[in-house]
Order: C-alpha cells, then structure tokens, then sequence
C-alpha cells in the first residue's frame, strides 16, 4: 500500500510541476502581449507629437501670412474654420500624449505581497496571470480610445489644411 501511496504522490507532484510550467509559460506569453501593447501606446504617443508639431508649423505659416500686404482678403469663413481645426488638431494631440495611464505590470503592491505572503509557486503564477490579464485588458481599452484621439488630431490637421486652401482660392476670387 505505501507504494501505491508514494506513486499517487509523485503523480501529484508531476501535475504540480506541469501546473507550473504551463503558467510560467502563460506568464511569459502574457508579458509579451503587455510590452507589445505598452510598444503601440509608446508609438501613438510619438505619432500625436508629430502631428502637434506639423500642426504648429503650419499654424505658425497661417498666422506669418496676416503680416503680407492685402492678407485679409483671404479672411473668410473658410480660413477661420481652417484655424479653429488646426487649434482643435493642438488640443487633441496634446491630450492624446498626455492623457495615459499605461499598466506597466507588476507594481509595488505584488512585490510587497510576493514578499510578506507565503505563496506557492503556482499559486504567485496565478496571480499574476490573473493581473496580467486586468492589465492586457486595460491597456487594450487604453490603446483602442488612444488610437481614436490620433485620428481625431490627424482628421482635424487635414480638414484644417484642406479649409486653409479652399478659403485662400476663395479669397483670390476676391482679386
């Protein structure tokens, strides 16, 4: 009987280790995905500065054009819609880099427990593949509105620059 006992035992202790390398393997799968998202936060980031700074410069060009003799014949509604979008372009850039609040992963309150609780192994792995997986979840609802605002900004640089053009063709029919 203590044999069949102590081959129970090794078996459970064989799923153990299985249990533990499956959730050390979906640990590891779940950090890629983070840094992948984390990855496309960073890039949304980098691509609104750029439109910012687009905007900038051709809100700059608009605003050194006024100082040209005759300038305000091109002051229409076109061109005052086109620099009411640029500054809507500016202000959801600026947002959109600005307003984030990124899941980095595990943070002081896991490391904390991970030090003053006695957990097993396999039970630290499923808790942090249960907060890999609020984390993923947040960081994919944080890039989906994330991406939204680039668009947002970008839409509004175009319609800005497409405004600018027809009210500046409308204020040469004015010659």
């Amino acid at each position: 009987m203590a044999d069949s006992e102590s081959g129970h035992c090794d078996r459970k202790s064989e799923e153990r280790e299985g249990d533990v390398e499956v959730l050390q393997s979906g640990r590891e799968e779940a950090r890629i995905v983070l840094d992948h998202q984390l990855r496309f936060l960073s890039e949304i980031h980098t691509k609104a500065l750029r439109t910012v700074r687009i905007t900038i410069l051709v809100f700059g060009l608009v605003l050194s054009a006024t100082a040209f003799p005759r300038s305000e014949q091109y002051l229409n509604a076109f061109t005052v819609a086109g620099v009411g979008s640029l500054a809507m372009s500016i202000l959801f850039g600026l947002v959109t880099y600005s307003v984030s609040n990124s899941q980095l992963g595990v943070g002081p309150n896991y490391l904390l427990d991970a030090r003053t609780m006695s957990y097993r192994e396999s039970e630290w792995l499923d808790l942090l593949l249960s907060g890999y997986s609020e984390w993923i979840a947040d960081m994919e609802r944080l890039n989906d509105s994330t991406i939204v605002a680039l668009t947002t900004t970008q839409l509004f640089l175009g319609v800005g620059i497409v405004l600018l053009v027809v009210g500046f063709v409308n204020g040469l029919n004015v010659l």
